[in-house]
């Protein structure tokens, strides 16, 4: 190919070819010098080629060429360096250089090669830049290919689920999620190209967690998905706390509805299907009712099983058994009565199944209690749980007596909590929130969850200039008056603040003392 030919393959090329003499100074350039430095080659001819190298890698690069000259170096070398443009921007440039040298050694000149690879490194450090935020992202983060094969995670991927990046990749099929969950994500991915929603995950060593799972894909310049990246956060606990705000609000509004022991039914049912929402797996469940009128005392239990009915214990240990275990006042847990039993139960609670752990929870009126047939089958969160299920039959069970010394008639009682136009508050005098009706939702936008969480709430939803004459009322109906026709506003969810007129009625304990 003859030179004219060369010259013009060079100047149509999009990299920068030049030739320097001994001192540096630039004998030939290409045109494309233009479009990328801003410079026109007659421009930066006879000028130094260090000129253009950024003021702060002059001297290297200065010193890495003499270098290079006195060790007489004729091999092609790959070097970096950041070039100033005419408009004093910087531009880095992967340059391939060569140096001459005549018969004697002497230094004639150079050629090179200059790419502008400016946008690559801005590439390249966004590229590490979201490589290590993901690294540090407490969310777990997962790459896959188009066809669902696994090809990186994070750090925080592998402490939600215990896989490691080769386990994952060397899986057939998923192994973070079972076959349900998989064909989900994958309909999804097929009809929209991404998924957003929470799944049930399995870790590896054997928990199931429930995440909130996001996929989309990562896309080429022609818009082809090239892979998905997947998004994950563990939402059990949240999930488990909504499950008992549920099944602890079922279970209030059960217990409110007793007006006797014979409205117990929809309360064991309550009871029942929480447990199993919670989680708590058991083999027998039920009540322990004390008669401590009596001397010896008598008990009756009672099973969440749907048709049962009370049953008066034949067994006087139990009921002594029992009795202690009330006055503790604090959860007994056996939880292998085969390695300890000591209130000697096995020979009568083993009649019917093998019973190996039992546990009973103390409640105004008697024991929670619950057996399995598995030794250490309660966890410690579950002894939390059913002694606070406990407090939820204390209040129940309280209420009956209430209900029997109520100032206002069993009619009325039933009228003011069945009528459409009333919501029933039940206040201790600490002013903590035992019950709430559901339909503060319709008056207020409030949920009756948020009066248990938060006793400071009314003092909030209360306008302020009401505050006093309402914390008044309180203050009385705490010192054993009925106080009725009290007049305030209170602010609904919008923002509008709404009139009431509201009541405040004592209920006294044994002792004469108010409550509630």
């Amino acid at each position: 190919m003859d030179a004219a030919k060369i010259k013009s393959v060079l100047e149509r090329a999009p990299d920068i070819v030049y030739e320097t003499d001994a001192d540096g100074r630039l004998t030939s350039i290409t045109d494309t010098a233009g479009p990328i430095l801003g410079y026109a080659a007659a421009e930066l001819r006879g000028r130094s080629m260090f000129e253009l190298v950024h003021p702060e890698d002059r001297d290297t690069a200065m010193a890495g060429f003499q270098e290079s000259v006195r060790r007489r170096d004729t091999e092609v070398r790959t070097i970096e360096a950041r070039l100033v443009d005419k408009e004093g921007e910087t531009r880095f440039f992967e340059m391939h250089r060569r140096l001459h040298f005549d018969a004697e050694g002497q230094f004639k000149g150079g050629e090179g090669i200059a790419r502008d690879v400016t946008e690559s490194r801005r590439l390249q450090e966004s590229l590490r830049l979201h490589q290590a935020i993901i690294a540090a992202s407490d969310d777990a983060v997962a790459i896959f290919d188009c066809d669902g094969s696994f090809i990186e995670n994070n750090p925080a991927h592998e402490r939600l689920l215990g896989y490691s990046v080769e386990e994952l990749r060397a899986a057939n099929t998923p192994l973070w999620c079972g076959p349900e969950a998989a064909a989900r994500i994958s309909t999804a991915l097929r009809d929209s190209g991404s998924f957003r929603g929470e799944v049930d995950s399995c870790t590896k060593d054997g928990r199931t967690l429930h995440i909130d799972l996001s996929v989309f894909p990562v896309t080429a310049e022609d818009g082809t998905t090239q892979c998905f990246v997947g998004f994950a956060r563990d939402v059990t606990e949240r999930k488990r706390e909504e499950r008992r705000r549920q099944v602890f609000q079922q279970l209030r509004e059960q217990v409110l509805l007793m007006h006797g022991e014979a409205d117990l039914d929809g309360v064991l049912k309550a009871l029942e299907e929480g447990l199993h929402e919670l989680g708590i797996d058991y083999q027998n469940c039920g009540i322990n009712l004390l008669d401590t009128s009596t001397d010896p005392p008598t008990m009756r239990s009672r099973s969440t099983a749907p048709g049962g009915g009370w049953m008066e214990s034949a067994t006087p240990r139990a009921v002594t058994s029992v009795h202690d275990m009330w006055k503790r006042g604090e959860a007994t847990y056996r939880p292998d009565l085969q390695a300890d039993d000591p209130f000697d139960e096995l020979p009568y609670i083993q009649t019917i199944a093998s019973i190996r752990a039992v546990v009973d929870v103390p409640f105004s009126h008697g024991t929670l209690a619950l057996n399995s047939t598995t030794a250490n089958a309660f966890s410690e969160s579950d002894l939390l749980l059913l002694q606070e299920i406990a407090g939820v039959l204390s209040s129940g069970f309280q209420r009956i007596d209430d209900l029997r010394r109520l100032a206002l008639s069993e009619e009325r009682y039933r009228t003011l909590l069945e009528t459409p136009d009333f919501i029933v508050m039940l206040i201790d005098p600490a002013g903590n929130y035992i019950y709430v009706t559901p339909r503060v939702r319709e008056w207020l936008d409030v949920d009756p969850e948020d009066f248990y969480a938060d006793p400071k709430i009314g003092e909030r939803l209360i306008h302020e200039e009401d505050v006093a004459a309402v914390t008044t009322a309180f203050e009385r109906g705490v010192a054993g008056q009925n106080v009725e026709g009290v007049e305030y506003r209170w602010r609904h969810g919008n923002g509008e603040y709404r009139w009431a007129s509201g009541g405040v009625y004592p209920i006294r304990g044994e002792d004469g003392g108010v409550h509630t």
